[in-house]
Formats: structure tokens, sequence, C-alpha cells
């Protein structure tokens, strides 16, 4: 409730309580999750208490005006052990009813069988508009969608489909920060898009993480990249035991890794070296 509080009071739109993919509001909403025997815990009015209390909260703190979502797991995949779709438009409804503006709807938790949270880049654009638009039958405020998108087109053609009354697109926007503006131009087929490298997003997040733990600031954009890729850099190194080095040192080596890495360091070091020498120049 504070920190919606506080969000209010920094002019920002709206709030969104994460409840999906294991978090601590999912840990309560998932019969799979939720082991208490307690009032928070065994049936349905016990499970979505808890959410409940904190929309209350909120509602109490920043009044009825403050647009205020919730992000669902709509289905775990774990069949009667988790919530399944039929359960996730009941919670639905009862979100609706106690006045919650919009629905944000993704899917799974940490030991569902199906990766996706973070899809492999795979599976197809998408694969899981479904869910969305089965809770769109049981409410009337707005539902959105994400579903692996990553190009425009296919984010208008759900809209049009009307399965979502708007389409959710996080990763993408890391891949390439340009991702709207790209679109809004018409320029869609510039757009880095996500690969969905699970594996490799959480290794660089968790060293970026301990970087941030020592007082080194990052922001999103072309910073946040050249993090990465110094992170990932790193992580190769320590991997075959390279001793470590300075990175103007590293500007005098040449790019030998294959693959997409590779890639990326060269990019990285081309970067480096026109901000040294302030040429336009490619």
């Amino acid at each position: 409730m504070n920190g919606a509080r506080i969000t209010q009071m920094a002019r920002a739109d709206g709030v969104e309580l994460h409840g999906a993919h294991g978090y601590l509001i999912n840990s309560f909403l998932s019969p799979y999750l939720n082991r208490r025997d307690d009032r928070y815990g065994g049936s349905f009015e016990n499970r979505i208490r808890f959410l409940l209390e904190i929309i209350a909260g909120i509602r109490a703190a920043c009044g009825r005006d403050f647009p205020l979502g919730v992000r669902l797991s709509a289905e775990e995949f774990l069949e009667e052990k988790g919530n399944n779709l039929a359960a996730s438009c009941k919670i639905a409804v009862a979100l609706e009813k106690v006045g919650v503006d919009f629905l944000d709807i993704s899917s799974t938790i940490p030991d569902s069988p199906v990766p996706a949270s973070i899809e492999p880049g795979t599976y197809e654009q998408g694969w899981k508009k479904y869910m969305a638009a089965e809770i769109k039958k049981y409410v009337k405020i707005p539902v959105i969608a994400v579903a692996n998108i990553k190009e425009p087109d296919v984010a208008e053609a759900i809209l049009k489909e009307g399965c979502c009354d708007l389409v959710g697109v996080a990763r993408g926007h890391l891949a390439d920060p340009a991702w709207c503006n790209k679109a809004k131009a018409g320029k869609a087929e510039t757009i880095s898009k996500c690969i969905g490298k699970e594996k490799i997003t959480r290794l660089v997040d968790s060293i970026i993480a301990r970087a941030e733990e020592s007082g080194v600031e990052l922001r999103l954009g072309e910073e946040a990249t050249i993090a990465k890729v110094k992170a990932l850099t790193l992580a190769v190194f320590n991997l075959f035991n390279i001793p470590e080095i300075s990175f103007r040192e590293f500007l005098t080596f040449k790019v030998v890794y294959t693959g997409l890495l590779g890639f990326f360091v060269a990019r990285w070091a081309i970067l480096r070296h026109l901000a040294h020498s302030g040429s336009e120049k490619h």
C-alpha cells in the first residue's frame, strides 16, 4: 500500500500488482504454492483474501480514481494442482467486483512444465492469446495480453481479433528500447527482436544485480546494453578461466567468439571506440 501511495505521489499514471509467476501474491492465489492452514490458505476465498486486502489498502491510500491493475498467471499447467484457466476466470470476476481497473494476463509459476513466463525464441508469437480471450468473456474491464509478441503487426492482429483490449510487450523493449518509436514511424523491419534466451538473460541479470549492489549505476537503453555485454564477456572469461583484464586492454583484442556473443562484444568495442574518439563513423 505504501509503495502504491509513493508511486501516486511521484505522479505515475497507476500501478499494477504482480500476482503472477510465483511471486508473493501468486504464492497465495495458487493452490499449488499455498500450503497455509489459516484464513489465508485452503479455499478459494481464503487464497484470494491476501490480494483483496492489498487492493482495499491501496484504494484507501490512493483513492478510487487511481488506476489499479493486477497481473495473473492464468494457467499454471499443473492440472488440478494449480490454477487453470477456469479458476483464473473466477479470480478475474472477483477482482473486477472489488474495483480493479484492468487485468494483465500471463502464465506459469516456477514449477510449471511449460517455460511460458520467458518463452524460448522458437515459440509462436501470440500463442497464449487464448488465455486473455477467455478471461475477457467474463469481465468488462480492459484485458492485456502478453504473448511472446515481437512484431507490431502481430500485436495489431491480436487486437483486431478481439482477444484483448491492449497488448503487452516487455522484453521487446529491452532488446530494442526504440520498439514503439520504430513501429510508429513505420520502420518495424528495423526492430531488434528479442530471441528469448532465458538462461543467458538470468545469468546476466544476476551479474548486473551484483554490480548494482556494489554501487554501479545501470540504466535501460544503450547503457544497459553495454553493461550486459560487459557482464557476458566477464562471464565467459570466468567460465574458461581467462585472466581478468581491464576493458581498455580488452579493446586491443581481436573478437574471436562466435555467434551472438561475438557480435555484441564487437558492437560494444565499436561503441567504446567511438565514444572515446568522438568519431561518428563506423
